[in-house]
């Protein structure tokens, strides 16, 4: 995987196969910080206090 890293909320791209269904696997290659940039834009409640695998699963029980 080449692609660039990004750091901001808008460049953030989970669906990385772009089907339309963000997996928990995508959601894991994120950083922390960028999973709750994106649980900010898209308006999900996370605990900050979480394990990035527990923010991972609350943000994928939502999106889905």
């Amino acid at each position: 995987n080449n692609a660039p890293v990004v750091d901001t909320a808008s460049e953030i791209v989970v669906d990385k196969n772009d089907n339309g269904i963000v997996s928990k696997a995508e959601l894991n290659k994120l950083t922390k910080v960028q999973l709750f940039d994106l649980a900010e834009k898209k308006s999900l409640k996370v605990k900050k206090s979480g394990t990035k695998a527990a923010v991972v699963n609350e943000i994928w029980s939502q999106l889905r």
